[in-house]
């Protein structure tokens, strides 16, 4: 008889983790009774199953599985209700502080720029270290970047844990709780300190800006380091509308496409394989460092892992079990990464990737296997995204499926291109010579993604049914 539920204990603890996470939030925003009725569901329906699944003696091993289940979660939930309190509890109340602070990110706008400041310290009301970052906008020019130490006297306001009557899951997960306004005269640089990840991170950008035009530059920085935040509004909608703006989130595709180049490097050395294997996981952990450890990239690191481990051992590969063990591992450390966009998307993307693709080729079996393979994914991808994106967004692209297939095998050879273009142009100084050829690929990639109108094909304003589907 053929099983009706094929049990997969890192899925369920995933589905435990995502059930008592969001009942904590419930909590945290003052709505504790259906938190708890929520948990109490799912702590029944999980003794059932151990019940059930418990024959032949091993009701006994079941509920050892079921307790290991519950110390997960609550370790979860404990380290997403201490961080979100002590978000909520850090008021300094919009008063006058004088401001000490390293700068961690940049986004530069038309006549002004905006940092993202850590390790701040304060004198004023209150005086010390704050344990959480400020958020900068900087009137006029000011040449103060990644790394710096700056000053500067200002009155500090407050993020919210809610906006407009939502929860504000991004500023929560980032850790971003203080926001001021300044101009560029009343910011002193005291000192440079910077880490090997922005050390990195600097030298591609600046790599990329002498070598490429302004919109090539934006766009390539994006697809090698996630950030997009130098990339023009209207070019990034476009990508939007598009649906081929996951490029500038750095995920699983990017880690692929590295993670091919480092096995094609490393192909011809006779070392260990497990050796071979540290190596690569090691430069794609750096690699996530200079991208800002994103959840996208650490998940597709750790699944990389976990699947070049398995194979090594000799087992046998699930995808879904793999995927589950990094969201394990993110959601468990930091949780309020758990309800942010980005995570929810790269995460859906993935499952349904691992759940349907070997369906779709199987159903594709007639075409070449190359074309099938990734018909496949960018099918699975897509059917898991939209009701996804119609919850994050309440819209999604119906001509997203079209585009990816064509984009997404061109974009693995512009990235590995413009990887090794910015390497050796930034070593050896010639960056305008190295980055001709990326700079017009980009330049033509822009033109191609901002030529056609792609409202036409966006599709919303049914969000309840989309997460009911």
């Amino acid at each position: 008889m053929k099983k009706i539920l094929n049990f997969r204990p890192t899925l369920f603890i995933v589905i435990g983790l995502i059930l008592f996470l969001f009942c904590t939030r419930l909590f945290v925003l003052g709505n504790g009774a259906l938190g708890v009725a929520l948990i109490a569901s799912f702590l029944i329906f999980s003794i059932i199953l151990c019940l059930v699944y418990g024959k032949n003696g091993l009701i006994k091993r079941n509920l050892i599985f079921l307790s290991i289940l519950l110390i997960i979660c609550s370790i979860a939930a404990l380290n997403y209700s201490v961080k979100v309190n002590k978000f909520n509890n850090s008021s300094l109340n919009g008063n006058y502080y004088t401001v000490e602070g390293k700068i961690i990110d940049v986004v530069e706008g038309l006549n002004y720029k905006q940092y993202i400041i850590d390790d701040v310290s304060v004198k004023g009301i209150y005086t010390g270290k704050l344990e959480h970052k400020l958020k900068l906008n900087v009137g006029g020019y000011c040449d103060a970047d990644v790394g710096d130490i700056i000053s500067f006297f200002g009155t500090i306001s407050d993020n919210g844990i809610t906006y407009d009557g939502k929860y504000s899951a991004s500023n929560v997960a980032k850790n971003i709780r203080y926001y001021s306004y300044v101009t560029s005269n009343e910011v002193g640089v005291l000192r440079r300190e910077r880490n090997v990840f922005e050390s990195i991170n600097i030298f591609i950008r600046d790599t990329l800006r002498k070598g490429m035009e302004p919109d090539s530059f934006a766009v390539a920085y994006s697809l090698l380091c996630g950030n997009s935040d130098y990339t023009d509004t209207d070019v990034l909608e476009g990508y939007r509308l598009a649906g081929v703006a996951h490029i500038f989130a750095v995920s699983g595709l990017h880690v692929g496409f590295l993670s091919a180049i480092l096995f094609f490097l490393f192909s011809r050395l006779r070392i260990n394989e497990y050796l071979k294997l540290f190596i690569i996981v090691l430069v794609l952990f750096l690699y996530s460092g200079v991208c800002g450890f994103s959840a996208s990239s650490l998940r597709a690191t750790l699944m990389f892992a976990v699947i070049r481990l398995v194979t090594l051992a000799g087992y046998r590969y699930d995808s879904i079990s793999s995927t589950s063990i990094a969201f394990i591992i993110i959601a468990t450390f930091s949780p309020t990464q758990v309800f942010t966009a980005g995570f929810i998307l790269s995460f859906g993307v993935v499952y349904g990737i691992a759940i349907l693709s070997g369906e779709f080729s199987r159903l594709f079996k007639f075409l070449p296997n190359k074309l099938a393979s990734s018909l496949s994914v960018v099918l699975s991808a897509q059917i898991y995204f939209i009701p996804l994106s119609l919850v994050t967004f309440g819209e999604f692209s119906t001509i997203a499926i079209v585009i990816n297939l064509i984009f997404v095998p061109v974009v693995g050879v512009i990235f590995s291109l413009t990887f090794f273009t910015t390497i050796i142009g930034g070593l050896y100084g010639i960056e305008r010579i190295i980055l001709f050829i990326p700079n017009y690929v980009f330049k033509i990639i822009n033109f191609l993604i901002n030529a056609f109108d792609y409202k036409i094909f966006i599709i919303g304003g049914f969000v309840f049914g989309s997460f009911v589907l």
